[in-house]
């Protein structure tokens, strides 16, 4: 008589993913995490750095009116200058931060873009009329 093995049976043919092919697809997902990551740090630290620019541009334009007007530059909440939207990463726009004279006028923003020791900066001034990146925090 012979023996029925349950296990030589070609009726239960296993099915699914060995331990290999989900390796692989493991380390896959973390390449993809990995650059994915990578893209997402960097496209933050220019949204930042674009905020400052923003910022500054709008006080520029806010000074440079109230100096047509009054033909001298005055304090920031004396030119009208209001941010579009809510600044997120860049808070002391007032006139402590801001330095004004009779015939110039330096704004400036500041703040750490990746939480490191390095403070990036952005500063304005009636002849420069472009924000300028005076201390790049991204490159570090």
């Amino acid at each position: 008589m012979e023996r029925w093995n349950v296990f030589s049976c070609r009726c239960f043919q296993a099915k699914g993913f060995t331990l290999i092919e989900l390796m692989v697809a493991v380390a896959i997902v973390g390449i993809l995490v990995a650059i994915a990551s990578g893209l997402y740090v960097s496209f933050v630290k220019r949204a930042k750095q674009t905020e400052a620019r923003e910022l500054l541009s709008a006080v520029y334009t806010a000074e440079s009116a109230y100096f047509a007007e009054k033909g001298t530059y005055g304090k920031l909440s004396d030119s009208g200058y209001a941010p579009t939207g809510s600044p997120k990463h860049y808070k002391n726009l007032d006139d402590t931060h801001f330095t004004f004279t009779a015939t110039t006028f330096v704004g400036s923003c500041s703040a750490s873009i990746d939480q490191d020791a390095t403070i990036d900066v952005w500063q304005i001034t009636e002849t420069s009329k472009n924000p300028v990146n005076t201390v790049n925090d991204v490159l570090n």
